[in-house]
């Protein structure tokens, strides 16, 4: 049986609840204790993926790490599935054991971002998650334009929030634009599946819509008009084959005049559109 005789110092994805925790658990590593290095190591996040803990000379600090005894054909297992840029060398830690840990290479951190002030990597996390700024894309897509623009958005850190009708348009694509058309031209209001009202969570909220008619479709006017967005961070989005909306517009500079907007030329067929987005 393969004896856990040495420690190993982790820093990164291989600690407890982390994506590569499992590849300690495999080799049967045991948890010791949490700990930090001597003031002699540097901290970077590499890409947002994972930390490359480096020793320095000079500036350094001490980086949170746990303690594990792990076996040395277990140490060899667990290199061979780090990320690339990251080996195993002797580390010391605060009070001046030294034991193996997971270091990087210098070269990978050209260019990273330093995390050293944050004392280690959970903690940098923990404050990523708080400051992120939570965004919400709520759209109506009728014909696909809305569903392409939001794999666009889902790209930008967008949440995504589809909405639909109870009723459904005519199957006939002319009759469903004509009828949607004359909807949309009196303003009408439609019956929404259900769907999560609450955004109150949300920092910026962007609308979705196709133009009917120069205006909102009823499955947008029944948003605009259920949803508190009028205190919200709210900006629009359009998608519509003239890429225009004028009666649009008025409504939105009326009851939205600081919000922003963005029309863009169905963009099924010109996916160069997709630049014009800004948010």
């Amino acid at each position: 049986m393969k004896q856990n005789n040495l420690i190993l110092a982790v820093n990164g994805t291989l600690m407890r609840g982390l994506e590569l925790e499992n590849n300690l658990k495999n080799v049967n590593a045991t948890f010791i204790k949490e700990s930090k290095t001597e003031k002699a190591y540097s901290l970077f996040s590499i890409n947002d993926q994972y930390p490359a803990m480096i020793k320095v000379d000079e500036g350094g600090n001490t980086v949170d790490v746990e303690l594990y005894a792990i076996s040395e054909e277990g140490i060899k297992e667990v290199l061979s599935k780090e990320p690339p840029g990251l080996t195993i060398k002797e580390i010391t830690l605060i009070d001046g054991q030294k034991v193996q840990g997971v270091i990087g290479l210098p070269e990978i951190t050209k260019g990273q971002k330093e995390i050293t002030t944050y004392g280690g990597w959970r903690n940098y996390l923990k404050s990523k998650k708080e400051n992120k700024m939570k965004k919400l894309f709520l759209y109506y897509s009728y014909t696909g334009n809305g569903d392409l623009v939001a794999k666009e958005m889902e790209k930008r850190g967008f949440e995504l929030r589809k909405i639909d009708t109870v009723k459904r348009l005519p199957k006939s694509f002319f009759w469903s634009m004509m009828v949607g058309g004359f909807q949309a031209g009196l303003s009408l209001r439609a019956k929404l599946k259900e769907y999560d009202h609450n955004i109150e969570d949300y920092e910026q909220i962007v609308i979705g819509s196709p133009i009917w008619n120069g205006k909102f479709p009823p499955a947008i006017n029944t948003v605009l008009k259920t949803l508190p967005l009028k205190d919200k961070n709210v900006s629009f989005l359009f998608y519509s084959g003239s890429g225009e909306g004028a009666k649009a517009l008025k409504r939105i500079k009326k009851e939205y005049p600081n919000a922003q907007y963005v029309f863009l030329q169905e963009p099924k067929k010109h996916l160069d559109e997709l630049n014009k987005i800004n948010y």
